[in-house]
């Protein structure tokens, strides 16, 4: 089981595209229903930038993933998004740690308290720059 991640930002115009095209009979919910390895999607809404969203996509595996992104509708409508967004960044595909080995687990996050000093220290900062196109 992976999730697929995406950051969007769009014009406060295209709030209600955005959320029109994920709703119960957007694009979104058409184009993936019966997707080989898709189980669901969730697009959440930043609570302080009303713009900012991220799209959760959970799938079976990664290769079920790419197989659909082969799809000429996926990839037509992944544009499409794209074209109403002033950002995307795809933050990549994130699985599930397996964890049989509790001591090996935490001797690999050792420097784990001093990154995480170093993280409070960035969040809930307001971004300076747009997101990147990637």
């Amino acid at each position: 089981m992976v999730y697929a991640v995406n950051l969007y930002q769009v014009r406060s115009g295209d709030v209600c595209v955005l959320t029109h095209a994920f709703g119960e009979s957007g694009r979104w919910r058409e184009s993936h229903r019966g997707l080989p390895g898709y189980v669901h999607s969730d697009l959440l809404v930043h609570t302080d930038f009303p713009t900012v969203y991220l799209l959760l996509e959970f799938w079976q595996s990664a290769k079920d993933r790419e197989s659909a992104e082969q799809r000429a509708a996926l990839r037509a409508f992944t544009l499409s998004l794209r074209t109403i967004a002033i950002s995307h960044m795809s933050l990549g595909v994130f699985g599930f740690r397996v964890r049989t080995d509790l001591k090996a687990c935490c001797s690999m996050y050792q420097a784990f308290p001093s990154r995480l000093s170093d993280l409070s220290d960035v969040v809930g900062k307001v971004p300076t720059t747009t997101l990147s196109d990637s």
